[in-house]
This record gives structure tokens, C-alpha cells and sequence, in this order.
């Protein structure tokens, strides 16, 4: 068993659960559009979880993806590696990785910054970095933050919430340069009332492939309303680059 709480609560919680993907999912989207056309990339899912990402581009051809997380160990199916490590210190050399991603982990790191240098070390010049978070003026997060003072939300003790503005500025100051920020799901009505709808069409999460293209294509919004998303929505998306 992991000696981590927070993992603790997710080895018991989130991998007793079947690795699923849902239709339309914002963050496959943010990562597709990244995505290297080599399908031998590398590419890393820092803090992957029960693994759906990382099973989602394994389906999909991708041969060369590691998952890390605190785990003890992870069910892959045989179709991508695992390593037990935190995403701040990665068990990989300099300039080897293509891609990375991590989908709401950061948050979890006392210093944000700490994880954005490790990305930047062990990727390659003109290598990606895909991440999404929750942040400090979302009205979910403050859902979240009375939560946890009512002894609720348990994995979220601890936790500091960064705004989208300090995630800009961190990724910065280790190095890294900010193509896009984004986020996901602006306010709860709608985000429930679309869930309910992709339910009753037929559109559950499913194990099989997602189809990349799709989500890679998905209908982008304009830049006003992303920058809203990027502070108020359910979580914050960016991708950003190490320059060559």
C-alpha cells in the first residue's frame, strides 16, 4: 500500500473503478490536439491514475507511454509501462520525453513549480506539456473548499489552490512556454444537464479506443470565453512547450 494519503484514498477509491473515457472528454481533447503524429513517441502521463489516458493512447497505437503515480503497482493490461514516483521527480534522464501530460495532479504539489522544472528536465527541446488543474476563483473549487471544512473531501486536505494566472507564471519561470489555457465545463447547470443528455443518447463512458481525431477536431471557443473557462471553469487546461 502506498505510504502517500492522498494516494491511499485513491488506490481504494479510484482503482477499484474500470478505466473509462468519456465521449467529449475536454481533457482528451486538450491532449489529442498535442498529441506527436510518431506513434513511438514518448510520452508520460504524470500521475495517471487508474490509467485511462494512458490506456486510451496505448488503443490507439501509441506504443512508448509510461504511466507514473504513488501506487504500489497498476493494472496496464500489457499495453503501456508503469512506475511508481512522484510526478516531481520523475525516473527518467534529461531530454527523453516527447509529451507530457498530467491531469488534475498538480494541484496535489506543495509547489506547483517543482513539478514544471521536472517536466521541463526530462523533456526533449520543442516537447509538450498538457495539464489541467482545479484553481483558486472556480465556484467548484469553492464547492470543494467548504467540503473539506465540513470534513468532507478528504483527498483534498492540504491543498492549496493556485489561480490560472499563478499557473501561467510558474510554467514560465521554469522555463517553459505557454501556447494555450483553457478550461472545462464554465458552470454546473449546464455541465450536469449535459452529462444527463450524453446518458440518455447513449453516449456513456467507454473502455474501447477514443477516437483521437474526433477529439482533436472538437469545436474550439473563442478566446474570451476560454479565458473565463481558465479561471471560473471546473478546471484549468494548458498546454505549453519547451523552447529549442
Amino acid at each position: 500500500m502506498p505510504s502517500d494519503p492522498i494516494a491511499d484514498i485513491y488506490e481504494r477509491t479510484l482503482l477499484s473503478e474500470v478505466p473509462r473515457i468519456a465521449p467529449g472528454d475536454p481533457q482528451l481533447s486538450a491532449l489529442a490536439r498535442r498529441l506527436p503524429g510518431d506513434r513511438q513517441a514518448a510520452i508520460v502521463d504524470a500521475g495517471c491514475g487508474n490509467g485511462r489516458y494512458a490506456l486510451g493512447l496505448a488503443r490507439n497505437g501509441y506504443t512508448n507511454v509510461l504511466g507514473v503515480d504513488l501506487f504500489d503497482r497498476l493494472e496496464t493490461q500489457g499495453l503501456f509501462r508503469y512506475d511508481t514516483a512522484d510526478v516531481a521527480h520523475l525516473p527518467l534522464p534529461d531530454e527523453s520525453v516527447d509529451l507530457v501530460y498530467s491531469m488534475s495532479v498538480v494541484h496535489y504539489l506543495p509547489n506547483p513549480e517543482d513539478g514544471f522544472r521536472e517536466f521541463g528536465r526530462v523533456l526533449k527541446p520543442g516537447g509538450t506539456v498538457v495539464l489541467s488543474a482545479h484553481t483558486r476563483y472556480s465556484p467548484f473549487t469553492w464547492v470543494r473548499a467548504v467540503a473539506r471544512a465540513c470534513g468532507r473531501a478528504k483527498h483534498l486536505r492540504g491543498l492549496k489552490f493556485w489561480s490560472a494566472g499563478q499557473y501561467v507564471r510558474m510554467l514560465r519561470s521554469a522555463g517553459l512556454e505557454v501556447l494555450d489555457v483553457d478550461g472545462f465545463y464554465l458552470l454546473f447547470v449546464p455541465m450536469v444537464l449535459r452529462h444527463g443528455l450524453r446518458i440518455l443518447l447513449g453516449g456513456r463512458a467507454t473502455t474501447a479506443a477514443p477516437d483521437l481525431e474526433a477529439a482533436r477536431n472538437a469545436r474550439r471557443s473563442w478566446r474570451w470565453l476560454r479565458r473565463l473557462r481558465s479561471i471560473f471553469g471546473y478546471h484549468l487546461l494548458i498546454a505549453a512547450r519547451k523552447p529549442e
